[in-house]
C-alpha cells in the first residue's frame, strides 16, 4: 500500500468515526491506580515518566524561544536525547528511556496546540502572554486505546511503557456499560497519586422527557431546599490538619523544598474535602434528573461580598448551580424576579429580613417556610407567565405580574 492510498483510507476511517460519534455521547471515567500494590520498578517507572516528560517540555519550549529553530519541524525520534537543568542549575544531557512513543507524540503535540491557540488569541486582539517553563508535568495523554493502554480485566489495565498492567479501582464503570466504544485516556498523576481517565462514548438513550416540574432555591443557611418540602445541606469545613499545614507554609520560605513539600500535602489533604463536596452535588444532579427543575439565577459572587463567603466556600451552591445549568430540563429564570418576597396568592409584596425563616402574608394569611415558599413561587411563575425562562428584564416582570395581580406589585 503506498502513501497516498494509505493516506486515503486513514481519512476514510476518520469520517466514518465522526458520523458514528454524532449519534452517541461522550463520557470520561477515572480510576486510580492502587498504589501499594505497585511494585518497585513500576512506581520507579511511573514517577520517572512524569519527570522525563517535565525535561522534555521544558527542553522543546527552550528551544522554541530561539528564532533560528522551527520547532513545528520537530518529530518525537529527534527527542531520544535531550538535555536539563539539575538542581545546581548545571545543565545535564540525559537520554528518555521511559516515556513510550506515543507519549513523547502527546507531550509534543500538547505545546504545538498550546502554541497556535495563543497565536489566534492574539490575531483576535486578545492580550496574551507567553508559555512559562513548568516545574512539575501532571498529565499524560495516552491517545490510542489497546496500543497506548488496554483495559485487562476488571480490575487491571496495561500502561505502554509499563512492562506488567497496573491494578485500578473503577474499571466496573466502564465493563457494566453494554455497548461502548474506547477512546483516548490520560494518565495523571494528583498530589502523589495516579489516575486514569479514559474516555469513553456510549450510545445516546432515548429517554422519555420528564413531566414533572420542580422547583429549586439555593441558599446558605439551607444549601437546597426543592418545592416538595424535601432539604438538603451539605458544608464541608477545612480541617484542622489543613489549618496547621497553611501556617506552616507561611513560615516557610518561598522556593524552599520544605515550602515545595508542604504545599504538596496540603493540595492532596484539601482535595478530599473537594472529592466530598462534588459527590454530593452530583447526587444531588442525579436526584433531580427525572424532572423539569425550574431554578433562579443566583449572583452567588455577590452573595459572598456580603458576610456569605465561607459559607459560600464550604458549600456546594456553585457546584449546584453549574451542574445544571448544564442539564437540558433545567428552566433559569431571572435574578430579579421576587421569588421569595411574593405571595404567589393574592399578589401581596412582603419584606422580608434574612433572619426570617417563615413567610407570613399580612394580607391573606398565607404561612410557609421561607425557602419552600420561594422554590414554590418559581414553578407558579414558569407555568403561569409565558416564556417565563426568556424574561431576563425587571420591567417586564413587573408588567407580566401587574396583569396577574393589577396594582397590587409594587416596584
Amino acid at each position: 500500500m503506498t502513501n497516498i492510498e494509505k493516506n486515503i483510507k486513514i481519512k476514510e476511517t476518520y469520517a466514518a468515526t465522526m458520523l458514528k460519534r454524532t449519534s452517541q455521547i461522550c463520557r470520561v471515567f477515572t480510576c486510580k491506580v492502587q498504589y501499594n500494590h505497585l511494585n518497585k520498578q513500576q512506581r520507579q517507572q511511573l514517577k520517572m515518566m512524569f519527570v522525563e516528560a517535565k525535561w522534555m517540555y521544558n527542553y522543546i519550549l527552550n528551544l522554541s524561544q530561539d528564532n533560528n529553530n522551527d520547532i513545528f519541524k520537530l518529530k518525537y525520534t529527534d527527542l531520544n536525547n535531550i538535555t536539563h537543568l539539575d538542581k545546581d542549575k548545571n545543565i545535564v544531557n540525559v537520554s528518555l528511556q521511559y516515556l513510550s512513543s506515543q507519549m513523547k507524540q502527546s507531550v509534543l503535540d500538547g505545546i504545538f496546540s498550546n502554541i497556535r491557540g495563543l497565536a489566534k488569541a492574539r490575531e483576535a486582539g486578545l492580550k496574551v502572554g507567553k508559555l512559562n517553563f513548568i516545574s512539575e508535568y501532571t498529565s499524560i495523554n495516552l491517545k490510542q486505546a489497546n496500543v497506548s493502554y488496554k483495559i485487562i480485566s476488571k480490575n487491571r489495565i496495561k500502561i505502554q511503557g509499563i512492562k506488567k498492567p497496573l491494578r485500578v479501582n473503577g474499571l466496573e464503570q466502564i465493563l457494566s456499560l453494554s455497548d461502548y466504544d474506547l477512546a483516548n485516556a490520560k494518565l495523571i498523576n494528583k498530589y502523589g497519586d495516579y489516575y486514569v481517565a479514559i474516555t469513553v462514548y456510549t450510545n445516546k438513550e432515548n429517554k422519555n422527557k420528564p413531566t414533572e416540574i420542580i422547583g429549586i432555591d439555593l441558599g446558605c443557611q439551607t444549601s437546597v431546599t426543592l418545592s416538595d418540602g424535601r432539604k438538603f445541606n451539605c458544608r464541608v469545613e477545612e480541617s484542622e490538619y489543613c489549618k496547621n499545614l497553611r501556617r506552616k507554609i507561611s513560615r516557610c520560605k518561598k522556593g524552599s523544598n520544605n515550602r515545595y513539600r508542604l504545599k504538596k500535602k496540603y493540595r492532596k489533604s484539601n482535595a478530599k474535602s473537594i472529592n466530598r463536596k462534588n459527590d454530593f452535588a452530583r447526587q444531588l444532579n442525579h436526584i433531580l434528573k427525572n424532572y423539569i427543575v425550574v431554578m433562579q439565577d443566583e449572583q452567588l459572587q455577590q452573595w459572598s461580598r456580603y458576610r456569605h463567603g465561607k459559607a459560600i466556600q464550604q458549600g456546594i451552591l456553585g457546584r449546584i448551580k453549574s451542574l445544571l445549568k448544564n442539564n437540558e430540563n433545567t428552566i433559569v429564570l431571572s435574578k430579579w424576579f421576587p421569588s421569595t418576597k411574593l405571595c404567589s396568592c393574592c399578589g401581596e409584596k412582603v419584606e422580608m429580613k434574612l433572619h426570617e425563616r417563615v413567610f407570613v402574608c399580612p394580607k391573606c394569611g398565607y404561612m410557609e417556610d421561607r425557602d419552600i415558599h420561594a422554590a414554590k413561587n418559581m414553578v407558579w411563575f414558569y407555568k403561569n407567565i409565558p416564556y417565563a425562562e426568556h424574561i431576563q428584564d425587571f420591567a417586564e416582570i413587573k408588567n407580566q405580574l401587574d396583569v396577574i395581580f393589577p396594582s397590587v406589585f409594587l416596584s
